[in-house]
Order: C-alpha cells, then sequence, then structure tokens
C-alpha cells in the first residue's frame, strides 16, 4: 500500500460528484461489492445494488413522502443478507463489479476476444 495521503482527500466537490453518480449507476445495473469504514473504523464489504429487478416489492401507499437523495450517503440492499444498508461515499475503500460474459459474436472483430 502507497505511503502518503490518498488521491481522495485532494477530491474537489465536483469530483465526489462524479464519483458518487458513477457509483449510483453502477448500482443501479449490477451487483456490486463496495468496500468502506465503518463510523467505528472497521472495514466493511457489501454485496449490494439498486438494481430495481433485485429489490424488495415496496407497497404503494398515497401518504408517502418521497425523501431527498443524501449526497454523502449512498443507502443500498444488501443482496446476501436480504436488508437495507448504507454507506458515506468518502468512506469507500475500494469497488468491485463484474461486466459479465461476454456476448457471441464479439463486437469488435479486427481484435482478440478477452
Amino acid at each position: 500500500m502507497p505511503n502518503g495521503p490518498s488521491p481522495k482527500a485532494d477530491w474537489t466537490e465536483d469530483d465526489w460528484s462524479i464519483f458518487s453518480t458513477w457509483v449510483r449507476g453502477l448500482l443501479h445495473t449490477n451487483v456490486v461489492n463496495v468496500t468502506f469504514t465503518k463510523v467505528d473504523g472497521t472495514e466493511r464489504t457489501l454485496k449490494c445494488t439498486l438494481n430495481p429487478e433485485l429489490l424488495p416489492a415496496v407497497p404503494v401507499t398515497e401518504t408517502k413522502k418521497e425523501r431527498k437523495q443524501s449526497t454523502t450517503s449512498i443507502a443500498v440492499f444488501e443482496v446476501d443478507l436480504k436488508e437495507w444498508r448504507s454507506f458515506r461515499v468518502a468512506d469507500v475503500k475500494r469497488v468491485d463489479f463484474s461486466l459479465g460474459p461476454v456476448e457471441e459474436p464479439w463486437p469488435f472483430p479486427t481484435g482478440p476476444k478477452p
């Protein structure tokens, strides 16, 4: 692990916004492993998603208000535990995801198939 401050220490508000938008986009289409530092200082990895096809059904009520989306944390559905969890974007250490298998035919005929 490199010494010195994390590159995130120098991130601007725009950098954080771009990163948060990127993570949210991944979560809406994939199951993602997000490793972050919890408030108590321990490290945790969540296998999580925001993909509507994988979320539990929520009954619609007329009195339910739409909650304002946080700019500093993301609420996610933890796939293995089947429970909602959240993490602070600034505490994310690693984001892992898979694009899935390559579909045939390979769309790049000039290059080798990975």
